[in-house]
């Protein structure tokens, strides 16, 4: 019999890296006889979206609500779960709305409800670490299966749980280095002899971008020729650019906002800046090291993020000139070579993958079978 997954992202944008984890693995979980919708916090227009209803998935949207228990959204859920007949409830989103999917799921029965960490606990602030204490055992108690991304992810908030790990896997030979792709991109944006420091992240709060910039200025002031190019986009966007004008780096900075040739970007940089405050296990990072280059990123990632010995973490309190310092004295000679064979020893290439959301899954119908008849 068909099992029916309904998977719950907060959206399917191109450069949400939860939804990238996960639609890396999901036409495998097709192909293995599931069938797959989505509950988003928001729609987005992204080729996501119509890549998956082309595929017979549907796209529900979570009812917006300022009350933290929402009788209207319990109903919601409750409705679509029933009327929809989901025996896997998958859920990657955190706080309020993964406890509300979650505790929906439990009381309509749902036999396997999945709580997918992809960060560790949030302490960043006395707000989110609230709402991670009020919050995080609610969703694990409510789930009967835990995922995550990286051990260290886990620990901070499963508990003493049995989890799985589901590798935040990519395409490598995408990613390859291309000296071809370099050489194009640097002559039509005016970096042929440019030392491109690249940025690949949502701008926002937990990407540390005022600390970014701060180290890029840093950079331009040890190397003219610098220039920064950043991919992405986020709710922080016009602070940036502001402040980077401000520091007068505003003309050496490309902000391209969010991108799907950033696989062709990677080869076009010379080093990855990503001083991220918390994350799980950065799929940037993993893309970046199979194009072969030089990685520099702080001390609160996940050292299971380094693969191939390009991944560099620096303390975030050593300050923006250390930073720059370490940079240019370790990648400015660096000469590129792919390292896509690393990243698939290391178990990080979909294709070698693919089939591992769908085996969890099996797994977890399983063990709820054997329960259920003990």
């Amino acid at each position: 019999m068909e099992e029916n997954v309904l998977i719950a992202l907060s959206s399917l944008a191109i450069n949400n890296g939860v939804a990238s984890c996960i639609m890396n693995y999901y036409k495998s979980v097709i192909e293995k006889g599931y069938h797959v919708d989505f509950l988003v916090l928001k729609r987005v227009n992204s080729e996501r979206e119509v890549a998956v209803v082309n595929l017979g998935s549907k796209i529900y949207v979570l009812p917006e609500s300022e009350k933290l228990i929402s009788k209207s959204k319990n109903e919601f859920l409750k409705n679509l779960i029933r009327e929809n007949g989901y025996s896997i409830v998958h859920v990657n989103i955190p706080y309020h709305n993964g406890r509300a999917v979650l505790k929906a799921a439990k009381s309509s029965g749902v036999p396997v409800r999945i709580y997918h960490v992809h960060c560790p606990k949030r302490e960043d602030s006395f707000k989110t670490k609230l709402k991670s204490d009020v919050y995080t055992p609610c969703c694990v108690n409510n789930a009967t299966d835990y995922l995550s991304c990286s051990h260290l992810a886990a620990s901070t908030l499963f508990g003493k749980k049995e989890y799985h790990i589901l590798h935040n896997a990519i395409e490598a030979k995408k990613f390859e280095f291309d000296e071809d792709k370099r050489n194009k991109l640097r002559n039509t944006y005016g970096l042929d002899n440019a030392f491109v420091v690249g940025a690949v992240c949502r701008i926002d709060k937990l990407k540390n971008p005022f600390f970014l910039i701060d180290t890029f200025g840093e950079i331009k002031k040890r190397e003219s020729s610098a220039k920064l190019v950043w991919l992405g986009s986020g709710d922080l966007d016009e602070q940036v650019k502001q402040y980077t004008k401000e520091k007068g780096l505003i003309g050496d900075c490309i902000f391209l906002g969010s991108r799907t040739d950033v696989n062709d970007w990677y080869s076009a940089m010379d080093v990855l800046l990503f001083p991220s405050t918390l994350e799980g296990l950065g799929m940037v990072l993993i893309e970046a090291q199979a194009s072969g280059l030089m990685c520099y990123t702080s001390k609160n990632v996940s050292k299971e993020t380094d693969l191939t010995g390009l991944v560099h973490f620096v303390d975030l309190g050593e300050g923006a000139p250390k930073w720059a310092e370490t940079i240019l004295k370790q990648a400015k000679d660096y000469r590129r070579v792919s390292r896509i064979k690393e990243v698939t020893e290391a178990g990080y290439n979909i294709d070698s993958l693919k089939d591992d959301l769908g085996s969890i899954y099996g797994q977890c119908v399983m063990l709820r079978h054997k329960e259920k008849n003990l």
